[in-house]
């Protein structure tokens, strides 16, 4: 069996420099966050020998996957998908390893803890004993009543990214010298402009409503109240609102002290049991791609 090490922070940059050893940073902070926990437990029972290592939020691995690709082509880096569009994720996954940009990889899915909301997957779990329809049943009731936050949510977030794109230019002293010449330089700043006429479409009531129902749309599959298999509200909703109640909900794990685990130790203990449980070839099947593509690049090297 794969031995995983655990670290508790940041790397050490001259370790960072010497070290030749594979590493995958992960999302999280410590060595109990959930993307570390669950993702060292289906390494590990793949016999995959890699350090895996949590990193803080996407947007820190993105940067350091991006600062360190071509000097450590034995680091790896795993994100969740978030706002990023198909076509970036396709990309990551079908040029990885690639150390002349990154050796990123991004879930399709939008949180790690999507991939739990399979229920035949998850219905496999030794610590639920009812039908899976029940299951079933008890997830729709929690993604349709909040279906409407995660469409509001997810204009929000596209207006934010929007925003954050627009390069920063500050004035030069001689453009700031008195109150005139200070406001006319933020009248005419192109910073200003480009986010006014970003913001200026969503304003437009008739255009935010047409948008929310596209996403609506995508997903619920313009069925409601939700459907099984209509729209993509299982993989693009987050997940970890739906996963933890379902969890909690559902699932009973009994300590050796008679006792029952709560809150996140049930969570991450149903999940970690689940992948050393099922036979990978049973289990997602991007669970199934990152294990074939770490364990192709530890052959490499």
């Amino acid at each position: 069996m794969a031995k995983i090490q655990v670290s508790t922070g940041i790397p050490n940059a001259e370790a960072i420099k010497q070290s030749n050893q594979h590493v995958l940073y992960v999302e999280g902070n410590g060595p109990n966050s959930f993307d570390h926990q669950i993702i060292s437990e289906l390494l590990s029972d793949q016999d995959i020998s890699i350090d895996v290592k949590p990193f803080g939020p996407a947007s820190r691995i993105q940067g350091a996957a991006q600062a360190l690709a071509q000097h450590h082509p034995t680091y790896y880096f795993l994100i969740d998908r978030d706002h990023l569009k198909d076509s970036e994720i396709e990309e990551c996954w079908s040029n990885f390893p690639n150390p002349e940009n990154h050796n990123l990889l991004v879930w399709k899915k939008r949180e790690l803890e999507n991939y739990f909301l399979d229920i035949p997957f998850l219905s496999q779990s030794e610590f639920y004993k009812k039908p899976s329809d029940e299951l079933y049943e008890k997830l729709l009731r929690l993604a349709q009543a909040r279906i409407y936050l995660d469409v509001a949510n997810m204009i929000l977030t596209e207006i934010r990214e929007q925003i954050k794109g627009i390069d920063f230019t500050r004035p030069k002293p001689q453009e700031c010298t008195s109150k005139d010449s200070a406001l006319i330089f933020l009248r005419e700043s192109n910073f200003i402009a480009q986010k006014r006429d970003i913001l200026q479409a969503y304003i437009d009531n008739k255009y935010l409503e047409t948008l929310f129902l596209e996403k609506l749309e995508l997903l619920t599959g313009g069925q409601e109240p939700l459907k099984v298999g209509e729209g993509q509200w299982v993989n693009l909703m987050q997940g970890k609102e739906l996963l933890r109640p379902l969890i909690n909900d559902n699932f009973r794990v009994i300590t050796t002290n008679r006792t029952y685990l709560q809150g996140d130790e049930r969570l991450k203990t149903v999940l970690k049991r689940l992948v050393k449980q099922v036979q990978l070839d049973n289990q997602p099947h991007d669970f199934q791609n990152l294990c074939g593509l770490i364990k192709k690049q530890i052959a490499k090297k």
